[in-house]
């Protein structure tokens, strides 16, 4: 026994478990006598909980079915409530087959309130002969069931009967179900026309919407409810069906079902006891079952329960809270203590009082390890958090930068607010600026700077000179970084008469590339190895790289923008030039053409606006009730004429004043297409003509014979009355003229060929 007691070693036990099994070993005496003696009584309390539970949950369940069946016959009634439908189906019941055309309003009332809402999976209107005259057309909620054409003969089905039977009945609705490999239900209302004759409005219902209703949840989660015909079907969940139809057999339920009686009983079933209730449901021809397990937990029995181990749970915890009491006043409180004050610590509270320190034991030495513990973790906790901070700071502050030089394109508008930035984010530093270098690499000239000091700095066009003996000029003159910790020691700083409190600078070159194009210069207060630490002087590079490259990009945006604007300005200088050449060669200042019947309405004034501002322009209403439109003809920004319209006021609406917008744009397009192949065509005819006339020279070899060809085919393509080819003797030079002041053929007084002289008409 001894070395059994010795292998399990309870000393070695937390405190917490061999706390646990004592008081457990005091409970497990009163609470199996309490379960032993209670244990029919909770039989007895839990079964007749039970029944009256499922009893009214299955009547709650039959209300909501019932209501489901309801709503749909109600539909079904309503739909021969509306005017227009019901005169609408007046008249397909008496037209033939074949002249039957459904309105469309028709087909989409029958879709959105009976199949879209999820009570039919089909619906249709049928005559006295089983032919349907309309149907729904879009697919049900639960699945793919059949879209009827008009005309289809639906006789014999179980729509039709059931249509039938409520007529044979002598009633106007039907809620019936048809047996089958899967039950089917269906719902119809008869509608009377004129002499007699009747239409069906029939559908089959969804029965997966009725067994979401049987399924709804309740507080025991174990019971469930089916439906029962009389013809033996039955309504389920899938996972309940096959257990529902073997239940449904069962003698008292079928005692029930033809008596349309509720009630309530206890039966076996596979060796188990369920309590069940069924409860007919009104207007239809179902009963609803529901049943769970007698086995089912139920708040009500726990509560029996609770009520007769009330003395014994109270002696229990009597014995519990004195044992609690002597173990807390010796071990427990004190190491409540301090895992309360390690709470506290996790929460940052490292002050919280710690009385058990003073203690002389183990306890009191193991609190005392604690508060030394606790001094060095705040310390560490107290640098960490500053370092944490300055680092997110530093983020926090290249973000912002980040963002902001990203998105902007005035390179003035950077600088001003990037140094404002910097002051704003980084609390050691009380001042900011930027330098850039002149064009000739001489001067590093401040752009940007921050405060009052800054702005009467760049008042005076403050500037340092490249590679002197200064901050900024070691900087620019030899593209590193510079940072002056205590100015009183400094050989490069330059005292500012209008920054004396400076105590420490920083400068950084702003590089793109090689090429350095300024600095970053900022300055603190405060002065000594604490000031600009490695990481804020890798967070100011990594502002100042963003900022050259930011410099740079607006540059060349700048530079961009510059250069697009010219090339906008060519080219509408181009396109005015070539209409003009184009014109002048018609021999016109303008081309016009009409359409349509002038009304005798000046449209220059519109006219003139719209060529003048390069926009549409609509007019006023007239007094002939019509609204003027002008239109420019617009091509690569330049203004070639316009399109005026005038429009009923009637018909004016913005789409046309948009599509007059778009045509005249396309206007624009063909008509310089068209003018580019004029010009092409042109060309290519006075080349042909060289080609032609050059062909007949050169297969000449006599010298008249090639200036009588010369004269003659350039007089001919030229359409000059008179064409002269002079050869002079002397050396000064060989000249051919055309003369177009005579219409007669040679020169007066001389043959076609007289000193060199050649003519032709």
């Amino acid at each position: 026994m001894n070395a059994m007691f010795r292998r399990i070693n309870l000393a070695s036990w937390p405190i917490t478990i061999k706390v646990t099994l004592a008081l457990l070993v005091v409970a497990m005496l009163p609470i199996l006598s309490g379960w032993l003696l209670l244990d029919d009584r909770l039989r007895e309390v839990n079964q007749q909980r039970l029944t009256d539970y499922i009893a009214e949950v299955g009547r709650g369940r039959a209300d909501a079915v019932r209501s489901r069946f309801d709503r749909s016959i109600e539909q079904l009634r309503d739909f021969f409530l509306i005017p227009d439908f019901a005169s609408q189906v007046s008249i397909l019941g008496l037209l033939p087959v074949d002249q039957i055309e459904v309105s469309p309003d028709l087909v989409d009332y029958l879709d959105s309130n009976f199949v879209a809402e999820g009570l039919f999976s089909e619906i249709v209107i049928l005559n006295d002969n089983g032919v349907v005259l309309a149907s729904n057309r879009e697919p049900a909620v639960a699945g793919p069931r059949p879209v009827y054409d008009v005309g289809t003969s639906l006789a014999g089905s179980p729509l039709f009967e059931v249509a039938r039977s409520a007529r044979d009945r002598g009633r106007n609705e039907l809620l019936d179900v048809r047996r089958g490999s899967l039950p089917q239900l269906y719902a119809a209302y008869v509608y009377e026309l004129d002499a007699g004759n009747v239409v069906y409005l029939a559908g089959e219902l969804e029965i997966s919407t009725i067994i979401t209703q049987l399924a709804a949840p309740d507080a025991l989660r174990e019971s469930f409810s089916y439906l029962v015909a009389a013809n033996g079907s039955v309504i389920a969940a899938a996972n309940r069906q096959s257990q529902s139809v073997r239940r449904s057999a069962d003698p008292v339920i079928q005692a029930a079902l033809e008596g349309r009686a509720s009630g309530s009983e206890l039966i076996v079933d596979e060796g188990r006891t369920y309590a069940i209730h069924f409860q007919p449901v009104a207007n239809s021809p179902f009963m609803i079952v529901t049943e769970a397990t007698t086995q089912a937990a139920f708040t009500p029995s726990t509560n029996a329960f609770v009520s007769g181990v009330t003395p014994l749970l109270l002696i229990l915890v009597s014995l519990a809270a004195v044992a609690g009491i002597l173990l807390s006043n010796s071990i427990v409180a004190p190491l409540r203590d301090l895992q309360g004050n390690m709470r506290a610590l996790a929460d940052g509270d490292f002050d919280a009082p710690l009385p058990e320190a003073r203690r002389g034991d183990e306890i009191g030495s193991l609190m005392r390890t604690y508060v030394t513990l606790r001094s060095q973790m705040r310390g560490l906790v107290e640098d960490f958090t500053e370092r944490i901070s300055q680092r997110v700071r530093d983020m926090q502050a290249t973000q912002e930068v980040s963002r902001f030089v990203v998105s902007q394109r005035d390179t003035q508008t950077l600088l001003d607010n990037v140094v404002n930035l910097i002051v704003e984010f980084f609390p050691g530093i009380y001042h900011a600026q930027i330098f850039l270098i002149d064009s000739e690499n001489r001067w590093a000239v401040l752009r940007s700077s921050t405060g009052e000091a800054g702005r009467q700095l760049l008042a005076r066009g403050h500037r340092l000179a490249v590679g002197s003996v200064s901050v900024i000029g070691q900087v620019t003159g030899e593209s590193r970084v510079v940072a002056v910790r205590d100015i009183g020691v400094s050989e490069v700083h330059r005292r500012n008469e209008f920054l004396p409190e400076t105590r420490a600078e920083l400068a950084i070159p702003l590089r793109v590339g090689g090429e350095v194009i300024g600095a970053l210069d900022v300055q603190s207060k405060q002065s000594g190895s604490a000031v600009f630490s490695e990481d804020q002087i890798s967070v100011l590079q990594t502002l100042a790289d963003q900022i050259a490259v930011a410099i740079e990009n607006a540059r060349l945006y700048q530079e961009t923008v510059s250069r697009l604007e010219q090339v906008t300005i060519a080219n509408r200088q181009e396109t005015l030039r070539a209409w003009t050449q184009y014109l002048d060669s018609q021999r016109t200042r303008s081309i016009t053409a009409e359409a349509g019947t002038r009304l005798g309405l000046d449209l220059a004034d519109v006219r003139q606006i719209a060529l003048d501002q390069g926009m549409t322009v609509v007019g006023e209403i007239t007094e002939r009730s019509t609204i003027p439109v002008a239109v420019p003809i617009e091509l690569r920004g330049q203004v070639l004429g316009s399109v005026e319209w005038e429009f009923p006021s009637v018909e004016f609406s913005q789409d046309k004043v948009l599509l007059a917008q778009e045509l005249v744009g396309r206007l624009a397009v063909s008509l310089d297409n068209a003018r580019l192949f004029q010009e092409s065509q042109l060309a290519i005819n006075r080349e042909r003509l060289v080609n032609e006339i050059s062909a007949r020279i050169t297969a000449q070899t006599d010298i008249n014979a090639i200036l009588q060809t010369a004269v003659r085919e350039v007089g001919q393509a030229l359409r000059a009355p008179q064409v002269n080819i002079h050869l002079r003797s002397d050396a000064e030079a060989i000249t051919g003229s055309a003369n177009g002041a005579s219409d007669t053929l040679g020169t007066p007084g001389g043959s076609p060929m007289d000193n060199g002289h050649a003519s032709g008409q």
